[in-house]
């Protein structure tokens, strides 16, 4: 009678310890892409929540300084304007020397304010306000100034003949420079609303420029380029 003996054969101790080490790295891997697959999410989400925040202040800011013209050679910025205070009147409506109103617009900690002054008497161009505010408002939360290289939150412009100046009129606005302000730039960096936020790229930086209408440059040297012409 033949017996037959069976193999006991199997994996090793050391093939199953590379089967597990294997296994680990693979399991590894998918958790690193999985969790940078989420971080990017939350940042792409935190932009796109933080861009739709930046966007209605920056174009609110805008709308305003073009309506700032309020009479023929009457300068919109105001003295005083500094790089995170701007000053300017504004105006609205169909008459041909509107009353205009202050607004002074303030970034400080973390808040891009708004207060509004109604005109208190005066002509153009000697308009006086009101001392205190008719109404006042944070237009948005958890702001700060751009980086460096984007400029401040505030920057004015005059003009060297006829041509818009690169650099910017120095702050605080005096009345002379204020009266020569052509170009305002307005810059700022916004975080997303949600929290906590794990990653500085999650906020979104907005710039724009208001350009005034501004008299040409003229061989009369006693014609000055300045807004609103």
């Amino acid at each position: 009678m033949r017996t037959t003996i069976r193999s006991d054969g199997g994996y090793s101790l050391t093939e199953l310890l590379v089967a597990a080490s294997a296994g680990t790295l693979v399991l590894l891997g998918l958790f690193a892409m999985f969790d940078l697959a989420t971080k990017n999410s939350a940042e792409v989400t935190q932009r796109v929540d933080a861009n739709a925040r930046a966007k209605p202040v920056m174009q609110r800011l805008m709308n305003d300084l073009h309506s700032s013209c309020t009479g023929p050679a009457i300068a919109p910025v105001l003295p005083g304007s500094t790089n995170t205070q701007l000053q300017f009147q504004t105006a609205s409506g169909g008459g041909v020397s509107p009353t205009p109103e202050k607004h002074v617009v303030t970034l400080a900690n973390g808040d891009l304010a708004e207060n509004v002054y109604a005109a208190s008497g005066g002509t153009n161009p000697n308009w006086t306000y009101s001392a205190s505010p008719s109404s006042t408002r944070i237009l948005i939360e958890d702001v700060s100034a751009p980086e460096a290289a984007d400029g401040p939150p505030f920057s004015y412009y005059g003009t060297q003949a006829g041509v818009i100046q690169t650099t910017p009129l120095p702050v605080p606005l005096s009345a002379a420079d204020a009266a020569r302000a052509v170009q305002v730039q307005v810059g700022i960096q916004v975080a997303p609303s949600s929290q906590p936020i794990d990653d500085e790229n999650a906020s979104v930086t907005l710039t724009d420029a208001v350009v005034f209408r501004f008299s040409p440059f003229s061989e009369d040297p006693t014609k000055a380029n300045g807004p609103c012409a």
